[in-house]
């Protein structure tokens, strides 16, 4: 077991010789399972006394997640900059906008069963013209770029906090975000911070956005905005939650106790994602969940017919494209092969793994059935070049499966290149990932 320094600590491993905070009682019931934590003196805070194991657990929690909120637009370059050069017309700028960013942010937060989040009256909704002026002036020197570069990037002149209670509502909130968008002539592109290696174990998914508006002599204008969610286990907007918390460890924690922070930070952030929702109901269900002690269900056993003709590859076999991998890799084939998007009855289409979690599938056809998901519109990728003629599946098993489980038409994007050179390339390609048939268990795209 690796022990940290614990000069500054008092031990809890199977009772409490010290009282726990009542803000960290979670962690202290995660902790338990995990080797035990000692409380810092100092910070009032858990750290864990078996961080590997931590670590192991949280990185699964973590990887769950991610298959659950499925990939995200993150292409940082399609959202327009700054109309503005300087800060002071920055400023105004996000002021004119402010209004509809602020009530469009409230209504989709209502009607997806969450709340909407400005800091305390509204006051982090719009950046204090000093602050944007001092951070233009760092990005400048930082960056090397002009003053007048520096405003155009700035992304978080306007501000916002979305708080959500469970993935399907976050799913919910992040399609109705890029409708409303979409209808107020702007664009946003997400980044899932759970797909990042962060040592603060920090966690949320943050929308870049684009907003446009015509000022008093008609001209067109753009100013750019920042929308976090976040689940209410990890915030509820107060400085009491889990992400104010670590945000003050790091600020007024000693350097020198940096990694004892971090680990903090992990096993908080660790608790708050697994008191999401329904995800895991119990710390235990969820630790057999990430060690694959929880048998999951193959729809292929299941149900034959939808795995016919598949090359028998297990679903740890399988590279996964997530969100800016995916983009970066149709972008080398689109310079080598035809790629296009096209729609095609589901049931035509040939799995190649072997493995599909039932549990998977059976929640996205929920999903489908009561309005929230539709399995068939994201595009999944296919192989469109093979001498069978068959179209293999390369990536979006689950996805294909609910949509002929509804009996639709998959929106795909073909790739008009073999299976087999497809998999070879995708394999060795920077940012593959993998995951089990047992990870998939609570996939939502």
């Amino acid at each position: 077991m690796n022990i940290i320094k614990t000069i500054f600590c008092t031990a809890i491993l199977f009772g409490e010789p010290v009282p726990v905070p009542k803000y960290a009682e979670e962690e202290y019931g995660y902790a338990k399972l995990l080797g035990g934590s000692c409380l810092d003196e100092t910070t009032q805070e858990l750290v864990p006394l078996d961080p590997d194991s931590v670590d192991k657990a949280f990185d699964c929690t973590k990887n769950l997640f991610t298959e659950q909120i499925g990939e995200l637009q993150t292409r940082w370059d399609s959202v327009p900059l700054n109309t503005a050069t300087k800060a002071e017309r920055l400023s105004e700028d996000a002021e004119a906008v402010s209004y509809r960013f602020q009530k469009g942010c409230e209504q989709i937060a209502k009607e997806c069963g969450g709340q909407a989040n400005f800091g305390p009256e509204d006051r982090f909704l719009l950046k204090k013209k000093e602050s944007l002026k001092n951070k233009i002036e760092r990005d400048s020197i930082t960056e090397g770029i002009p003053i007048e570069t520096a405003t155009q990037k700035i992304g978080d002149a306007l501000r916002g906090t979305i708080i959500l209670e469970t993935v399907e509502q976050l799913q919910q909130t992040i399609q109705k975000i890029e409708d409303w968008v979409e209808r107020e002539r702007g664009a946003i592109v997400w980044k899932n911070t759970l797909e990042e290696a962060r040592d603060d174990g920090y966690v949320g998914v943050h929308g870049k956005m684009s907003l446009a508006y015509s000022d008093k002599w008609g001209t067109t204008r753009s100013v750019r905005a920042e929308l976090q969610l976040h689940f209410r286990s990890i915030t509820d907007g107060s400085l009491s939650s889990r992400k104010e918390r670590m945000h003050q460890l790091y600020k007024s924690a000693p350097s020198s106790n940096s990694s004892a922070n971090e680990q903090t930070s992990r096993l908080s952030f660790f608790s708050g994602l697994a008191s999401v929702g329904d995800t895991c109901r119990t710390p235990a269900s969820l630790l057999q969940q990430c060690n694959g002690e929880v048998a999951p269900v193959n729809l292929c056993e299941e149900t034959p017919r939808f795995c016919m003709g598949n090359l028998g590859l297990s679903r740890s076999d399988m590279p996964q494209l997530r969100g800016s991998v995916k983009d970066r890799y149709l972008q080398k084939k689109k310079k080598q092969v035809l790629v296009k998007d096209e729609r095609i009855r589901a049931s035509e289409l040939t799995p190649t793994q072997v493995e599909i979690n039932q549990e998977q599938v059976d929640r996205l056809t929920k999903s489908f059935r009561v309005g929230l998901f539709d399995p068939c519109d994201k595009p999944i990728l296919v192989s469109g070049k093979n001498e069978n003629g068959t179209k293999y599946i390369l990536d979006g098993h689950h996805r294909y499966a609910a949509c002929r489980s509804v009996g639709g038409f998959q929106n795909v994007t073909s790739i008009y290149d073999s299976v087999k050179n497809l998999l070879s390339e995708m394999t060795s390609f920077p940012g593959v990932t993998r995951s089990s048939l047992a990870e998939a268990a609570t996939r939502k795209h």
